[in-house]
Order: C-alpha cells, then structure tokens, then sequence
C-alpha cells in the first residue's frame, strides 16, 4: 500500500465498527468491515419501486457516513 492510502485505511480504522445506516426505508445494506487485508466497507444498494431509489439510498449513505463519523475520520490537527 501507498504511503497515503495508509493514512486513509487508519482514518477509516477509527470508525466504529457497529456503524449502519438508520432512518426508515433505507435500501442501504453493510455487507462488510474494515480488515487488515481489506481496509475499506462495503455496503449494498438496491431499488424496490424505481432505478433512482438505490441511487438515492447510496447518497443517504455517504451524507450520514460523512456526518456521523466526520471527527473520527479528520485528520488530527497541526
């Protein structure tokens, strides 16, 4: 791994492991955690109605992501 990809795969270390994506009518589903061979989530999407919902739960996702786990992912300050 990359210097910088490093840095990345801690910051995304300090998320909680029990994260998920709350709120009624979520199509967004976490298949996986962070490990030390695969440093990164994995989350699923789908649509039940139209194309556009598993598009739209994908944004839900990152817009919570970012704002729940936003500290623990900021690098420290200098």
């Amino acid at each position: 791994m990359r210097l910088h990809q490093v840095a990345i795969a801690e910051r995304f270390a300090n998320v909680p492991r029990t994260y998920r994506l709350r709120g009624l009518g979520a199509t967004v589903y976490r298949l996986g955690v962070p490990k030390p061979d695969a440093p990164w989530w994995h989350f699923e999407a789908y649509g039940t109605i139209k194309w556009g919902s598993a598009a739209n739960g994908a944004s839900k996702l990152v817009e919570d992501f970012i704002e729940t786990n936003y500290d623990a992912m900021a690098p420290a300050s200098q």
